[in-house]
């Protein structure tokens, strides 16, 4: 039903609302569109960062984007925590202050694992270059010890002719 074809039922009824609409969105932490929206903008603000080049390739992409909605979801309950404490008549003792920081904290600590793992402070990025450096050592070695394999074919097939 349009809103052109409705009339209401009654004096000062308002009219229905609109697909989308974010009349009933508090705060977003739970909100699907809302983490979507900030994770992107997560995302869009990392891959512009200097030295994170690596991240841009493709099988980063899920990893960035977990990284991104724990981010996000992290992002919007400081901003709740925030907004309620402000309004909030004594911050110590408030229980809807506690649960909100305690969840804020699980949301940041998910970001930050995520993070680590994809190399974004200076000891975790040192253990993700020593680690890929070692995964290109051992497949040079694998390389190295296949052709010594079929060089020493290749001479074991040329005496015995």
């Amino acid at each position: 039903m349009s809103e052109v074809d409705w009339s209401p039922a009654f004096p000062n009824q308002r009219p229905p609302f609109a697909p989308g609409n974010t009349m009933s969105l508090r705060h977003g932490v739970y909100s699907p569109r809302r983490i979507g929206e900030r994770a992107q903008t997560v995302v869009d603000q990392l891959l512009e960062q200097a030295g994170v080049g690596y991240l841009a390739a493709p099988e980063y992409r899920a990893s960035v984007w977990r990284y991104a909605q724990r981010q996000a979801r992290a992002d919007l309950m400081h901003d709740r925590l925030l907004e309620h404490s402000e309004s909030c008549e004594e911050v110590a003792g408030c229980e809807t202050c506690e649960s909100l920081e305690r969840r804020w904290r699980e949301f940041d600590t998910a970001a930050a694992k995520a993070s680590e793992r994809l190399g974004l402070d200076p000891l975790s990025r040192a253990r993700l270059g020593k680690d890929v450096a070692q995964g290109r050592q051992a497949d040079a070695a694998a390389i190295m010890a296949e052709l010594h394999r079929q060089e020493l074919e290749r001479n074991a097939g040329g005496e015995g002719s």
